[in-house]
């Protein structure tokens, strides 16, 4: 028996070294040369270079616990490298966190070189944001310069634990290069880098994730299956390897058990071509005692503590959170899998982070046409040569990729949020290599175009980090000292909140348009609560027409991890005006108030003194949103200086004394100097005695000259309140305009030339009388 297990070995050996293109020699002293290897496989080693750089910048740019579940698999490392043991699903859930319901052989191992770090800061390092689910920011967690290069403590184990990942994405990608070396040899690096070359694949592998093992293990056993069952001799040998990597992948994660599925089938289908069924019985038994020796103590284990193999209660428990209250049926789980499973199986970064729609249409088109391929291939090759090594190899991925499928859909049935294409990865080696497969079936007289779509597909994977990742979580800088603020302001907010200064992006607003507003801010002391800022927009009406609450900087920088003394500037952007405001001078208001808690408004001071819970930041123009021409009943053209010109008016040509006059005067902004103006409008009687006037800026100061624009028509109505006891008769109504503060009068000249007296334009007489 040892004899035959070391011929076994030998042929083993020597079958390894063949698919790999490397042979042996005594005199060499090696199996092959660094040379040999660079030239057989310069394509996978430069895959796997690219790939490290890739997944180095994905980790480096992605903050601490900013992906799926990365804190709570952290915690479950930590929990083992502190030497605690196993953790009981019950007692120790609030502890060492929801994850602790998986099994343990991700966390052991990166808990190994965790156990060397002192992590004590770990419940510090990244507070949760209570508020994210509500829109306050695409941030699960609060991040401080704690994270930043050079790394300590709780930052550095997480970072070595990533980098364990990392590692575990490579042993993926050389299966998927091995795997495809079985099926399509000259197109094995096309298949490694759909792998290497996958966003979403290369984020995963750069963060926290029991999905990398249970990946990377996955592939393994299906290189070891296909090697077998290509293979002109199979070797038994190899199916206690098959046992071992699915035991592993059973304490990767718990959908390891559905390896046996395509284990089986595999046994079957080499034991049918070999036309062996002793090799099938024999390679099963191997394959279940080593999975038994592997894993089995953790299904005894399970059953001694919690009576059950799977603990699957108490992990639905770990769970509950996420737990439907109804399973979908499989119809309604299949249509969220299909809508949203392939998109994030390319490219769905921390919690709600997307790629731009083109990159979605670009790998669509692959999926495609690698469909399309595959397609053409299994009616020209595959249908024909049935029994052949090559095609039962792709059938056995084809179910391999459906048994994944088919438990993702029932995982979706149960789980909210479950339709995450990270959960499809231990099929990802198998549908590479069919996607390579189909690809170069349907372009095999077109290998520019394959070259081409990688070269894209590996840029993509290349600006994802900068253009997705690092923005969602990019904090502002501090401001220089030197750097001058705009309008300075001393208002302060609470006990430590300060704003500096502003700016308006835009000195008026119309319907459908955004307001733009930069900020300075600064803190004084340490803020221990998350404020929102709220930027109110109102008409000359005072209505309300755009308003915005918001966590500081997007949500990416709360108020509750401002460092003190370091000044800096947020851009807030308003919704657009969708209402039909009412044009004139509009305000803007600015209050803070603890997150979703808007009755406990901080109060505001302005210097030393107190103004309430609210600041009025600025005022700001509300245009008109149409420009409407106006016709007045009488005309009286006069122009006042180069500011205005007044086209006519409405009035009644008789009174009541007692009673109100109102007046309607017609403006034509020619070029508006910026000047604060009151329109005057006086009424005398035959002795030139002033009887009544109602001075006030146009539209009673809701639409003043400083916010005239050259070429805008205004409306503007004035009230004379006419003393009950005048007398009947005959009175002049003046009017002009006068500079607010000075109060000098602006020149009022007629068409020809011909000035007013005192400036002042006389309208039609009006009649008093009861």
């Amino acid at each position: 028996m040892h004899q035959i297990m070391q011929q076994e070995f030998e042929q083993m050996r020597a079958s390894i070294d063949r698919s790999w293109g490397n042979s042996y020699s005594e005199q060499e002293g090696v199996s092959v040369t660094a040379v040999k290897v660079w030239q057989t496989h310069r394509s996978l080693l430069a895959l796997l270079t690219i790939y490290l750089l890739f997944s180095a910048v994905y980790s480096l740019v992605t903050p601490l616990f900013e992906a799926p579940d990365e804190m709570d698999h952290f915690r479950y490392i930590n929990w083992l490298a502190t030497g605690n043991g196993l953790p009981h699903l019950a007692a120790d859930l609030a502890a060492a966190g929801h994850e602790i319901g998986q099994p343990p052989l991700y966390y052991a191992l990166l808990a190994l070189p965790v156990s060397l770090i002192n992590t004590d800061d770990l419940e510090e390092i990244a507070p949760m944001n209570p508020y994210w689910r509500e829109g306050a920011g695409m941030n699960v967690h609060y991040h401080t310069e704690r994270e930043q290069f050079p790394y300590h403590q709780t930052t550095l184990a997480v970072h070595v634990a990533r980098f364990g990942s990392i590692l575990m994405g490579m042993i993926t990608i050389m299966c998927t290069y091995a795997l495809a070396r079985y099926i399509i040899p000259a197109q094995a690096a096309l298949a490694a880098a759909l792998v290497a070359f996958n966003p979403q694949f290369v984020f995963i592998s750069a963060v926290i994730n029991n999905d990398n093992l249970i990946t990377a293990v996955s592939a393994l056993v299906l290189l070891l299956l296909v090697r077998n069952l290509v293979a002109t001799r199979p070797l038994l040998s190899l199916y206690v390897l098959v046992g071992l990597f699915w035991g592993l992948a059973i304490l990767s994660k718990v959908s390891g058990v559905a390896l046996f599925g395509v284990i089986l089938i595999a046994l079957m289908a080499t034991a049918w071509r070999h036309h062996s069924y002793r090799l099938f019985i024999m390679g099963l038994g191997l394959v279940t005692i080593s999975a038994a020796l592997t894993a089995g103590w953790w299904f005894g284990r399970n059953t001694w503590i919690y009576g059950d193999p799977l603990a699957w209660d108490l992990f639905l428990n770990a769970n509950q959170g996420v737990m439907r209250a109804l399973l979908l049926s499989w119809t309604e789980a299949g249509q969220w899998a299909y809508q949203l499973v392939p998109s994030s199986f390319w490219a769905a970064f921390g919690y709600g982070l997307s790629a731009p729609s083109s990159f979605y249409l670009f790998v669509k088109m692959i999926m495609l046409l690698a469909l399309a391929g595959l397609i053409k291939w299994g009616v020209n090759s595959g249908r024909k040569n049935l029994k052949s090594p090559q095609t039962l190899a792709v059938l056995l991925l084809l179910v391999w990729c459906i048994i994944v499928g088919i438990m993702l859909v029932q995982w979706i049935r149960q789980v909210v949020q479950a339709e995450q294409g990270r959960l499809y990865f231990p099929a990802i080696s198998s549908l590479a290599v069919l996607m390579a497969l189909g690809l170069t079936t349907l372009m095999q007289s077109r290998p520019w175009v394959l070259r081409g779509i990688m070269v894209v597909l590996a840029v993509w994977t290349a600006v994802m980090p900068l253009l997705i990742i690092q923005p969602a979580y990019d904090q502002p800088q501090t401001l220089p000292t030197a750097v001058t603020i705009p309008h300075p302001q001393q208002v302060q907010f609470g006990a430590h909140i300060h704003l500096l200064g502003y700016q308006l992006r835009q000195s008026s607003l119309q319907n459908g348009e955004q307001l733009v507003v930069d900020l300075y801010w600064e803190a004084s002391q340490p803020i221990t609560d998350s404020y929102a800022v709220s930027l109110t927009v109102t008409d000359a009406a005072g209505q309300v027409v755009s308003s915005l609450d918001t966590i500081p900087y997007q949500g990416r920088y709360a108020t509750a991890v401002w460092r003190p003394a370091q000044p800096f500037k947020d851009t807030y952007t308003l919704p657009p005006i969708i209402s039909q405001p009412v044009p004139g001078q509009g305000h803007i208001y600015l209050t803070l108030y603890p997150w979703r808690q808007t009755e406990k408004v901080l109060p505001v001071t302005v210097h030393t003194t107190d103004v309430g819970s609210s600041f009025t930041l600025s005022t700001i123009k509300i245009a008109p949103s149409e420009d409407v021409r106006m016709q007045p009943d009488v005309e009286i053209i006069t122009d006042f200086g180069r500011v205005a010109r007044l086209m006519g008016y409405d009035m009644a040509d008789t009174a009541v004394a007692g009673q109100p006059l109102p007046i309607t005067l017609y403006w034509d902004a020619k070029e508006p100097d910026g000047q604060e103006y009151t329109v005057f409008v006086h009424m005398l009687n035959e002795s030139g005695q002033l009887i009544a006037q109602a001075d006030a800026p146009p539209q009673a100061n809701t639409y003043p000259t400083s916010i005239w624009a050259s070429g805008e028509q205004i409306r503007d109505q004035h009230i004379l309140l006419l003393p009950a006891n005048a007398p009947d008769g005959v009175y002049h109504v003046l009017v002009g305009l006068y500079h607010t503060q000075t109060g000098k009068r602006l020149p009022a000249t007629l068409p020809g030339g011909e000035r007013w007296l005192h400036d002042a334009v006389e309208l039609e007489m009006i009649h008093l009388g009861k």
